[in-house]
């Protein structure tokens, strides 16, 4: 399912004296089945821009067209449009109300009008897709279980609506560690197992760099930078001036390579830059030398 966004404007309190311009000509566009990252500082506009995806908000100038559909066209269908794409908001964990797990997974479908046989099978596919197991916690409350745990619980709510695109606003936010890893990895499965189109808006580039294959920078409402995380967060000196930050592993890359250790721009991630240092250290004594004269 594409996603195309032609010169969207978003303007907030039209006509009062509240106004503000959220987003300033957006130009986007997302093929199917792709794995895109939107990030930038607080306040860019990444979640109003996400917003109109599903049809939450529409332009005030430009359009947003989803499979071909001009999302804010009078007359459209935006139940069927956000079964479609499926947002799930920061912290969706906090949005949990139902007694068990069933329950929380089976509202959607059951508020569209699906029976109880199709329910119990979007059910147990939805907690499937984020590796829960279904008879061991359908009749769970999702309040007894880690933090990790009930994200991946919102998310199997969203699932279960069946969506061809899948947006995830800070997915990862306040989790620890092994929570991230859990989340990260269910990201990943499925946009591979599934084919879903993932939109990811985050504040964490090493993330960004480890899931995402093609990057939006957003800054005071426009779209300042596109392209794979390996050619984005090249830019650091311009991706600092905006306020972010790049992955760390780029900013030892960097620092290796103004010291003579040559290491490929390319790397992004810790495995990434296991591999070539260990490469690096193959070419023999006078690499180890270098590598010993910056431990000291």
């Amino acid at each position: 399912m594409d996603i195309v966004v032609e010169g969207l404007t978003h303007i907030y309190n039209v006509g009062t004296p509240f106004e503000t311009v959220a987003l300033r000509d957006i130009n986007l566009h997302i093929t199917d089945g792709e794995i895109v990252g939107i990030i930038g500082h607080t306040g860019c506009g990444k979640t109003t821009l996400v917003q109109h995806f599903n049809g939450l908000l529409k332009a005030t100038r430009g359009r947003v067209l989803v499979d071909g559909i001009n999302v804010s066209q009078k007359g459209i269908n935006l139940k069927s449009l956000r079964q479609r794409v499926g947002l799930v908001f920061q912290y969706p964990e906090y949005q949990i109300f139902e007694e068990t797990v069933y329950d929380e997974v089976a509202f959607g479908p059951r508020n569209i009008g699906v029976d109880s046989d199709e329910v119990r099978e979007r059910v147990q596919a939805a907690l499937a897709m984020v590796e829960l197991d279904y008879s061991e916690v359908k009749d769970k409350s999702p309040f007894w279980l880690s933090g990790g745990q009930r994200r991946r619980v919102a998310i199997a709510s969203v699932l279960a609506m069946r969506p061809k695109v899948l947006i995830l606003d800070e997915p990862s936010a306040g989790l620890d560690p092994a929570g991230r890893e859990e989340i990260l990895a269910q990201i990943l499965n499925l946009n591979k197992k599934e084919g879903a189109t993932v939109i990811l808006v985050s504040h964490n580039m090493e993330e960004m760099a480890r899931i995402a294959r093609r990057l939006f920078v957003m800054n005071q409402g426009r779209i300042v930078l596109e392209g794979p995380p390996q050619k984005v967060f090249q830019q650091v000196e311009t991706l600092k001036e905006m306020g972010l930050g790049v992955p760390q592993v780029v900013e030892l890359v960097r620092s290796l390579r103004g010291h003579g250790i040559i290491l490929p721009k390319e790397v992004m991630t810790v495995d990434d830059a296991k591999a070539a240092i260990l490469s690096f250290f193959k070419k023999g004594d006078e690499a180890r030398i270098k590598c010993s004269k910056i431990l000291r």
